[in-house]
């Protein structure tokens, strides 16, 4: 009779020794990472924030130790599984943590370029809709911007995770698990040690820096002891509106009724004549060139004994310019709103309407002039995918679309520039537009995409800087770049008027240039680009009407005026009317002064007025205010919320005012508000 034995099943085994010398090199790894991500950001304030300068690199990694030991905690819980997953097969194991981390060491090192460059946390809410519909170009400018540092560190990382798999079992072999796990211990009880200096250094802080306001002082904390990693997996805080919305309820009734939004001016009485001196009603060719990218200060800027912008300057001596003039946004899809449907960008979140809301019922252009016998185009040298663009231009009456892929095949000038092809392909097809519009007015849109970053030229042709020194800062090599980008683009900007003169295009054609929105170079901290503040580099742009024959002198227009502005001063000038929903005012007729309403939700969620001599901003976050004289202080130094607080709040009360009628206007327009839970910084 056989015999049967009975074995007990071995029960089922966690890593085991073997596993503490990969788990904690792997945890060190982390650490590590983490330790050399805060001393470059450091490095940084140490710096660049003047505020902060006494700022020790042991208090700002106390300052940083919640998020940090966060995230590393969540990691190492995402270690252990991964541990246990693949207990009983290393090599797998490794390799599967060896690629996390190795994506976790990337990420920290595109959040150190990210610091680097805008001197701010990367934030979740900065990866948006608008973002991911342009994610390769929006990829080639990290790169023009990440520098050597970012490649040499993504090298070593590659190079010491390949090595650790590699002998990770051979080291294992000569260390007694013991040790092992003493040095783990260590290394998670590493931050309890921070935590027990914490407290005692934020004291210290607190009266090093108890001169500066509170909100400023923990404002600045919070935007550089964030942890990237960490804001990338959770959302960003609400914003706290500024909005008092019972204060203005009552006064607002009668501006909600009639739709209309109020830009009179508060600081300024007087009724500015108009400096359109010539018969209106006449259906002129209009031509709205949107350039890209370009502040108002450097059309007087010369380089190398050169002006930089000398074709807009050329046009600006037959033309009329708005000497004051302001983009309401500074963000490319928000001001082709701004200027198509005369109309603000949503106030209350950060989706942007053209994207979200393609269909809203705005009259834009394009549909008025196309209903008075207007044939109409869009030319653009690079994707209308980009935050929707193309799905809101497709049913804004348009008879024709023209873009990267109907001219990327049409020589000689197809080559890729930045995040377009050259923008002299743009003019053999408005000519054709023009000849075959024929008896008809035509109504064209021309939209390049140069000056925007990543600053490039398609030929050394343009560099009016000359050849860039190696031994320049990465920041003046960048100025440089875009000096010579914009040098480019203005180029074409001449070219193209030349052509339509030559052909005699431009009799009957009114030429308006304007910039979408200016370009930041750090002129104050943390701005450099374009949608994160509402400085005077981001928002005071020029404008032009050209026309030689209209023109023969140069007219200079002093008034506030803004993109708003655009569409009802078209259709004054050609006799169509106007429409009851549109916001702005025609510049070509008297009327009272008016002010500019400005406003961005980027980074944070800014609104801003431009009257008389003032500038006044307030961020809803915290409500800090800013107001600056900019016939005194031109460069917005002086902030002066604090000391003319009458003026601070009668500004504060207007942007109250016009929020809560922007609310109103799009709720009107059929699109839902979030909640203030949902709306994110």
């Amino acid at each position: 009779m056989p015999r049967f034995t009975f074995r007990k099943r071995p029960a089922a085994q966690g890593p085991g020794a073997e596993a503490v010398l990969p788990f904690s090199f792997f945890i060190f790894f982390t650490v590590a990472s983490f330790a050399l991500y805060r001393y470059f950001a450091w490095t940084i304030v140490s710096e660049r924030f003047s505020l902060l300068r006494g700022l020790s690199f042991s208090e700002y990694v106390s300052l940083a130790f919640i998020p940090d030991i966060i995230m590393i905690s969540l990691t190492v819980l995402l270690y252990l599984l991964i541990f246990t997953l693949f207990n009983k097969r290393p090599l797998a194991r490794d390799i599967t943590a060896s690629a996390y981390t190795l994506f976790q060491t990337e990420l920290l090192l595109m959040a150190g370029v990210f610091f680097r460059v805008y001197e701010t946390t990367f934030q979740s809410s900065f990866f948006n809709d608008e973002i991911k519909s342009g994610f390769g170009d929006v990829a080639s400018s990290f790169f023009a911007e990440a520098g050597s540092g970012f490649y040499a560190g993504s090298a070593v990382s590659l190079l010491l995770l390949t090595a650790a798999s590699l002998h990770i079992r051979k080291i294992r072999q000569r260390y007694p698990a013991a040790i092992l796990l003493a040095f783990t211990a260590v290394l998670l009880s590493a931050p309890l040690v921070l935590k027990a200096i914490h407290y005692p250094l934020s004291g210290t802080l607190s009266k090093r820096y108890s001169s500066l306001q509170p909100e400023i002082l923990k404002a600045s904390f919070a935007e550089i002891t964030s942890n990237p990693l960490l804001n990338l997996i959770t959302p960003s805080p609400a914003q706290n509106s500024a909005i008092s919305a019972e204060k203005t309820k009552n006064k607002l009734q009668s501006d909600i009724a009639t739709g209309k939004y109020s830009s009179l001016s508060i600081e300024e009485n007087n009724y500015i004549p108009s400096a359109w001196k010539h018969p209106k009603g006449k259906k002129y060719n209009i031509i709205l060139f949107f350039f890209e990218s370009t502040p108002a200060k450097y059309l007087d800027m010369k380089v190398n004994g050169k002006f930089v912008m000398p074709a807009f300057r050329r046009l600006a001596r037959n033309s009329m310019a708005m000497k004051r003039h302001y983009t309401n946004s500074p963000l490319s899809a928000n001001a082709m709103l701004n200027v198509l449907a005369s109309a603000h960008e949503r106030m209350d979140s950060r989706e942007l309407v053209i994207q979200k809301n393609p269909d809203i019922g705005l009259k834009t252009a394009p549909e008025i002039l196309g209903e008075n016998g207007y044939s109409t185009c869009v030319i653009h040298t690079g994707d209308l995918r980009y935050a929707g663009q193309r799905r809101f231009l497709a049913g804004r009456g348009f008879d024709r679309i023209i873009e990267y892929d109907d001219l990327k095949n049409i020589p000689p000038h197809n080559k890729k520039v930045g995040w377009g092809l050259d923008e002299r392909s743009m003019i053999k097809p408005a000519v054709d537009f023009i000849r075959q519009s024929g008896a008809n007015p035509f109504f064209l849109v021309m939209l390049p995409v140069n000056p925007h970053h990543p600053y490039a030229i398609p030929d050394n042709s343009f560099r009016i800087t000359g050849e860039i020194p190696g031994s320049l800062s990465a920041r003046e090599k960048t100025k440089m770049n875009y000096l010579n980008s914009l040098h480019y683009a203005d180029y074409v900007l001449g070219e193209f008027a030349d052509t339509l003169e030559a052909q005699g295009l431009m009799d009957d054609t009114l030429l308006l240039v304007f910039a979408d929105h200016g370009e930041a170079f750090y002129e104050h901290r943390g701005n450099y680009n374009h949608p994160f503040y509402l400085y005077e580099e981001n928002v005071n742009v020029p404008f032009i009407i050209h026309n030689k024959s209209l023109f023969p002198e140069p007219v200079e227009n002093k008034s506030i005026t803004s993109h708003i502005d655009i569409l009802p001063t078209i259709l004054d000038i050609v006799g169509a009317p106007a429409h009851p929903a549109h916001e702005g005012r025609s510049i070509a007729s008297s009327g009272p002064a008016r002010l500019a309403l400005l406003h961005t939700f980027w980074k944070d969620d800014i609104t801003s007025i431009r009257d008389g001599e003032w500038k006044y901003i307030i961020r809803s976050r915290d409500s800090y205010e800013e107001l600056y004289n900019l016939a005194k202080d031109p460069g917005e130094k002086n902030n002066l919320a604090s000391v003319n607080r009458g003026k601070a709040m009668t500004f504060r009360s207007r942007i109250e005012s016009a929020r809560l009628h922007n609310s109103e206007f799009y709720r009107k327009a059929g699109v839902k508000k979030k909640s203030k839970a949902a709306i994110r910084d």
